[in-house]
């Protein structure tokens, strides 16, 4: 009952979220962003049930918090994308997740979901309000990297998901696709090394490649406020308020630009022009 349910409970729980105690498809969750999320969700539940309830009181107090959250910085290096890119097709639809969360700037959750009734004929993708992070759709252009990733994936009848391996549920394997995923760049990155154990691989999240996607289209030369654009980021003050233009060309020049330089990334030139005359030779 949730009358049995006391402060020390929640403090308990709170402690094992923060700890990374939460065991999951033999992943450990949890961490100093989620703790805070549970703490929320904890409390709205509490309050509803205090408004039905004369005699119950909240356990949830002032000061549970489990300390100020530390914006993540993790970027992949163009290194660790060289590695990432040419490993993502042996990872099915997996795999093609990743790509889009590196070509579109998207959210994991709004990828993964993705229906094609959502993509319109002229190559649009307009993810509803219901299910985007803001309140308020999301039109993503597709370019013809994105397009290509979209149809090679497997039509279910019956099913409109895009990404999926059931065809009745989205793909949800994240965790341990995740580590394999992990575990096989660091052996590429281990590879041919005289001494493999001093070569490690930096912790990295999925959400990190929104943050890497962001930062190659700065370097692409795309100003910052269109890159927001993309991301669907609300923007703020004054030109949030009045600017209701919708940037639309401006946002599919920029996931042009980023494509073009995750390809300049992950395909060097200099590189291409050794294998070639290599080959010729």
């Amino acid at each position: 009952m949730i009358t049995d349910i006391s402060r020390s409970d929640v403090h308990a729980l709170l402690n094992d979220v923060r700890d990374r105690k939460i065991k999951f498809e033999g992943q450990k969750y949890g961490g100093p962003v989620v703790v805070n999320h549970v703490l929320a969700a904890i409390r709205a539940m509490f309050n509803w049930w205090q408004v039905q309830d004369d005699e119950f009181v909240s356990p949830i107090v002032k000061g549970m918090e489990k300390g100020k959250v530390t914006k993540r910085q993790r970027v992949l290096t163009d290194e660790e994308l060289r590695i990432l890119w040419p490993l993502l097709p042996a990872f099915g639809v997996f795999g093609s997740i990743v790509e889009l969360l590196l070509l579109t700037a998207q959210r994991k959750g709004e990828v993964s979901a993705m229906a094609r009734a959502e993509i319109g004929q002229d190559g649009v993708w307009t993810i509803p309000a219901e299910r985007y992070k803001t309140g308020l759709p999301n039109v993503v252009p597709l370019t013809s990297k994105v397009q290509n990733v979209i149809d090679r994936q497997k039509k279910y009848e019956g099913c409109d998901l895009v990404f999926t391996i059931s065809g009745t549920t989205e793909f949800s394997g994240f965790g341990k696709s995740k580590q394999r995923l992990d575990e096989a760049m660091l052996a590429a990155m281990q590879a041919g090394v005289s001494d493999p154990e001093k070569i490690h691989l930096a912790p990295w999240r999925l959400h990190d490649l929104r943050r890497t996607a962001k930062t190659l289209m700065q370097r692409a030369g795309v100003r910052p406020d269109i890159s927001e654009r993309v991301l669907g980021h609300v923007i703020a003050g004054v030109a949030g308020t009045y600017d209701r233009y919708d940037y639309f060309e401006e946002k599919r020049d920029a996931l042009e630009r980023l494509g073009r330089l995750l390809d300049h990334i992950v395909n060097p030139p200099v590189i291409n022009a050794l294998t070639a005359r290599m080959a010729a030779e």
